[in-house]
Protein backbone atom coordinates (compact mmCIF):
# COMPACT_ATOMS: atom_id res chain seq x y z
CA UNK A 1 0.00 0.00 0.00
CA UNK A 2 3.28 2.40 0.38
CA UNK A 3 3.71 2.43 -3.35
CA UNK A 4 0.37 3.57 -3.86
CA UNK A 5 1.40 7.01 -2.22
CA UNK A 6 4.51 7.53 -4.63
CA UNK A 7 3.95 10.51 -6.72
CA UNK A 8 5.28 9.72 -9.77
CA UNK A 9 6.87 13.55 -9.97
CA UNK A 10 9.15 12.35 -7.52
CA UNK A 11 10.65 10.10 -10.59
CA UNK A 12 10.34 12.74 -12.75
CA UNK A 13 14.11 14.93 -13.20
CA UNK A 14 13.69 18.79 -11.84
CA UNK A 15 12.17 21.00 -13.64
CA UNK A 16 14.99 23.48 -13.57
CA UNK A 17 18.73 21.64 -13.64
CA UNK A 18 21.12 21.54 -10.80
CA UNK A 19 23.43 23.75 -13.05
CA UNK A 20 20.93 26.26 -14.22
CA UNK A 21 20.34 26.97 -10.17
CA UNK A 22 21.86 30.49 -10.43
CA UNK A 23 19.73 31.53 -13.05
CA UNK A 24 16.25 33.10 -12.56
CA UNK A 25 13.33 31.08 -13.22
CA UNK A 26 11.75 31.89 -16.71
CA UNK A 27 8.13 31.40 -17.16
CA UNK A 28 8.41 28.58 -18.88
CA UNK A 29 10.00 26.98 -15.66
CA UNK A 30 7.19 28.08 -13.71
CA UNK A 31 4.59 26.91 -15.70
CA UNK A 32 6.22 23.86 -15.72
CA UNK A 33 6.31 23.46 -11.90
CA UNK A 34 2.83 25.00 -11.46
CA UNK A 35 1.86 21.89 -13.91
CA UNK A 36 3.67 19.68 -11.74
CA UNK A 37 2.05 20.81 -8.60
CA UNK A 38 -1.61 20.64 -10.42
CA UNK A 39 -0.97 16.86 -11.13
CA UNK A 40 0.85 15.81 -7.73
CA UNK A 41 -2.26 17.08 -6.28
CA UNK A 42 -5.40 15.82 -8.53
CA UNK A 43 -3.12 12.40 -7.67
CA UNK A 44 -3.32 12.99 -3.46
CA UNK A 45 -6.54 14.00 -4.08
CA UNK A 46 -7.55 10.73 -5.89
CA UNK A 47 -5.54 8.85 -3.39
CA UNK A 48 -7.75 10.45 -0.41
CA UNK A 49 -10.88 9.90 -2.05
CA UNK A 50 -9.74 5.91 -2.44
CA UNK A 51 -8.92 5.59 1.19
CA UNK A 52 -12.01 7.31 2.13
CA UNK A 53 -14.32 5.29 -0.15
CA UNK A 54 -12.51 2.02 1.19
CA UNK A 55 -13.03 3.01 4.59
CA UNK A 56 -17.06 2.92 4.73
Amino acid sequence: MGEAFQSESAARPPVRSASSDQQPATKADLYAAVDAMRADMRELLEQISTLIRESK
